[in-house]
């Protein structure tokens, strides 16, 4: 069997499947499994997991490889699909294999050499569903996993707003530069639209301060491109991706 894509239903992978039609081998249990494999030190998990509570699991098994993810939001599908982590470790490097949902195809699988793993990007199409993902592990001490974790996450608090709502990073760093610097030098830290701010921590996240609507955002996003390129000549692009704009 296979699932037709509706064009009113375009949208990336998320942990709830809403005005989507599968076919009868997915349901929304396949987007929240857990498969622990202790001789390969491999785990398969669900896409609509949420990241954080992949890294605590990992952690409490008492594997290590999932360290550099403390503190980072969403889900594992949405780590997967923009390749996030920090700029020493990302989670494509972990993969071993990755099921997606293509239209009018079905399951593919994919190993992770078959996947293009660039900055903040993947080659998996747009209107590709992430299923599952299968991650090498390796075992480890939990004493020098967990100070590696606090040290991490310590970094994160003093460097990211993480006490107000937001999208996290909003722009890709441009090659040879850092996109919240460049924004600092362009004065727009700390500057306000409706309810949103462009974090006065760190100018790369937009943060929520007062029931900030996307316009809200959006028009920061924009006045930050402007800026920049008026200032610097550098274009700044999107880390991102926008729903029904």
């Amino acid at each position: 069997m296979r699932w037709e894509k509706d064009r009113t239903c375009s949208f990336p992978m998320k942990a709830m499947m809403e005005s989507l039609l599968l076919f009868q081998e997915i349901s929304e249990s396949d987007f929240r499994k857990w498969q622990f494999d202790e001789e390969s030190c491999r785990v398969v998990v669900g896409a609509g997991t949420i990241l954080s509570r992949l890294v605590q699991e990992v952690f409490h098994r008492g594997y290590s490889g999932m360290e550099f993810a403390v503190g980072t939001p969403g889900t594992v599908g949405g780590a997967l699909r923009m390749n996030a982590g920090t700029k020493d470790d990302w989670i494509g490097s972990r993969v071993v294999s990755v099921t997606t949902l293509r239209a009018n195809q079905g399951l593919v699988r994919y190993a992770a050499g078959d996947i293009a793993w660039n900055y903040r990007s993947t080659s998996f199409d747009p209107d590709e569903i992430i299923v599952e993902v299968e991650l090498q592990l390796q075992p480890s001490l939990s004493g020098a996993v967990h100070e590696k974790m606090n040290t991490l996450l310590v970094r994160r608090k003093e460097s990211q707003p993480l006490n107000f709502p937001s999208c996290g990073s909003v722009f890709r760093n441009p090659e040879g530069h850092s996109a919240g610097a460049l924004i600092d030098g362009a004065g727009l830290k700390g500057m306000v639209h409706g309810g949103a701010q462009i974090s006065e921590k760190h100018a790369n996240f937009i943060v929520n301060k007062d029931k900030a609507s996307a316009e809200d955002v959006l028009a920061l996003i924009k006045l930050a491109q402007d800026k920049v390129k008026e200032r610097y000549g550098v274009e700044l692009q999107t880390e991102v991706r926008f729903l029904g704009f």
